[in-house]
Parts: C-alpha cells; structure tokens; sequence
C-alpha cells in the first residue's frame, strides 16, 4: 500500500511539475525552448516574431497562446533570414506546434536547403493550426520537407509556398507516410508536385483541398514516385494547371510502382493549363479509384494519359461538371445540382464526393415547381 501511494505521489508531481511559459513580442522564441523541457509548454503571445533556425525540443508544445493562427505570425522575411524556419529532429507525437502563421522562410545559406517553413528528420510530431504561407526552399518542400517522418497535421494551410524541383507545399521522403486531415493547399508551386510529391512515402489524405499553381512540369497536384502509394479520402482538386505542353498529371502524375487509392475524390483542373488530369508513366502503377469525380475541361486537357485506363463507368466513378461554387475565389463547396452530393441522381455510390458538401443555390433549385407555375400564371 505505502509503495502504491507513494509512486501516486510520484505521478502527481510529475504531472504537477511541468512548466507553461510565455513569450511576448520582442522575445526569442529559440531562447524560450532552450529553457523548458520535455512536458512543458510554450505560449506564444499575439504578435510578430522575426525568426527563423528555431530548433524545436523534442516533447516540448509550442502554441499560439490565443489559438488564433492570424494572431501569431513567425515572419522570417523582415528583416530576411535565409534558413528553415522550424527544424525538426527526433522530435515524437508529444511534440506540438499548434495556432500560428509561419511566413516568408528561405532555405538559402544555411543547411539544411530544404523545407524553407519546416524541416523534418525522425519526427512524428502533432501540427494543428497551422498556416505555412510564402516560403521557398532551394531544393525540395517550399512549405514542409519530410524525411523519414509521420506528422499528423490536422487544420493546416499550405499556401503561396515554392521550390525549384518538387513539393512546393510539401515534400514527403524516405518513408514519410503523414497523416493530413482538414487540411488545404493553395497556390505552392515546384518544378514538378506544385503541391505535394512524395518519393519512397504514402501519407493519408482525409478531407482536403488541393487548389492549383503553377508547376512548369508534371504533377500540379501531387507527384508520386517510387512505391509511393497513398490514400485520398474525400479530396477535392480544383483549378489544377500544368503550365508547359507536354506536361502531365494536372492532378496526379504516378511513376515507379506508386499505387494510391482514391476513394470519393474529385479530380478538376482550371481549363487553362495542358495534359492529363491523371498519368501513370508505365504499368507498374495501378491506382485505385472507387466513387470518384474526373472531370477534364479546356482544349488541351483530357482525363486520363500514359498507360492509366479511364476509371470513369465502373466503380461508380463519373466524369461530369462538378459545380464549384467559386473555384476561382477557392471555394470548392458545391452547387446544389453537383453530382458529387449524395442525393445526386448520378451519384450511385450515395456518398459525397469531395471534402465540402453543397455551399451555393443553382438554377435548378430556384425553379421549383411553384416557380415554374407561376411563370405561366
């Protein structure tokens, strides 16, 4: 009994004993993880923090203190800073980044070049909250490079981020098989993988939106290569756009043994850009699509290219107009005709297709019957 209460008395402490510390604008953020340890927390006070290199400690949860991402915003643009923003390394699932803007980082003169918003080496960590906006790396992962790491990132935003070879949003490497929920990309732009490209990895996608930039080569969405097999789960593409003739994969463009499964994701592009919205370079590849939407349109877009067959007609997959209500302004919600809601007649899987469900009224819906009658009256 006494070894029982006392090793209580343990845990108790131990709880008891972790440590909440602020930082306020004019403050280090770097200085402030220097000084906690596993367990504790660091609150971030509203405001802007011109920082960058910050090394992050294993187990230690940064936060926004008012958990309004806009409020908190680690701008390493201004004065410039030429390093990763945030370095990751060794750092497991009780490490956290949650309720702030990482903004402007550069992954110029100082190692590692890539991943200009965050860099990640062995890392499991929790981000929530999150926005990574206007960074450029000078290698791979404008928004977040990935290597031999699983983050879990639930609400986070991608955008306006860039890198010259691949990943503009995100790089995923070596065996980094994220896990994405809620979360939206938004303008990044590479080489090829304007948004996401993953090589050796097979992260998964629920709930997300994939908005187009402007990748020179192939793969605007996501770029797969070498046995990277992911799963989709209710994503939405629009306004996707190769840029150059004889690109491929305004959505997806797979290689080397990448097999993903797609399962009640819309695949759209903007009309402006050119090829395929899915390409498989060689046989190797076999995605999986079930209750899908592919809808190609533009004179120098068509669905499907390389050895990929159309899916569109079996596994209740359909290729029509998926009526974003403003996909130009990023809102990829519905009109309440799209095939894509459940109630939809041409909907025979009964499930939603895509992350957001009907957002605008359509002319189908204003005429309804009494409309009609009253037209005649």
């Amino acid at each position: 009994m006494r070894v029982a209460i006392a090793l209580t008395m343990l845990l108790l402490a131990s709880a008891v004993s972790a440590d909440v510390i602020y930082v306020n604008p004019g403050g280090s953020i770097q200085s402030a993880l220097d000084s906690v340890a596993p367990g504790d927390t660091v609150l971030i006070n509203d405001g802007v923090y011109n920082e960058a290199g910050i090394d992050m400690k294993p187990g230690v949860k940064l936060r926004g203190a008012s958990g309004d991402t806009t409020a908190v915003i680690i701008d390493a643009g201004m004065p410039p800073i030429f390093e990763s923003v945030f370095i990751l390394h060794d750092c497991g699932d009780t490490t956290e980044i949650s309720g702030l803007t990482i903004a402007r980082g550069t992954s110029l003169t100082v190692p590692p070049f890539d991943g200009a918003g965050m860099w990640m080496q062995n890392s499991d960590p929790v981000i929530h909250n999150v926005m990574i906006t206007e960074c450029m790396a000078t290698n791979l992962g404008g928004g977040m490079y990935l290597d031999h790491s699983s983050p879990t990132l639930t609400h986070v935003t991608l955008r306006g981020n860039a890198s010259p070879l691949g990943g503009g949003g995100i790089a995923c490497r070596n065996g980094s098989n994220a896990s994405l929920e809620n979360c939206t990309f938004m303008m990044n732009s590479a080489g090829s993988g304007g948004n996401m490209s993953c090589d050796q990895s097979s992260p998964r996608l629920s709930d997300c939106d994939f908005h187009g930039g402007a990748t020179q080569n192939n793969g605007d969405g996501m770029y797969l290569t070498d046995h990277s097999s992911p799963m989709l789960t209710n994503v939405s593409f629009g306004t996707m756009q190769c840029n150059l003739p004889g690109s491929h994969g305004q959505c997806i463009f797979m290689e080397i043994s990448s097999s993903p499964t797609f399962t009640n994701v819309c695949f759209s592009n903007s009309g402006l850009g050119y090829g395929d919205l899915l390409y498989t370079l060689e046989g190797s590849c076999s995605p999986t699509f079930s209750c899908c939407n592919i809808y190609a349109w533009g004179a120098n877009s068509t669905k499907v290219g390389g050895s990929l067959s159309d899916p569109t007609g079996s596994n209740g997959n359909i290729s029509q107009d998926p009526l974003y209500c403003d996909a130009v302004n990023w809102d990829l919600s519905v009109d309440a005709a799209s095939p894509n809601l459940p109630g939809s007649p041409d909907n025979e899987c009964g499930t939603l297709i895509g992350w957001h469900g009907q957002g605008c009224d359509s002319p189908v819906e204003v005429r309804s019957w009494g409309t009609i009658k009253a037209m005649y009256r």
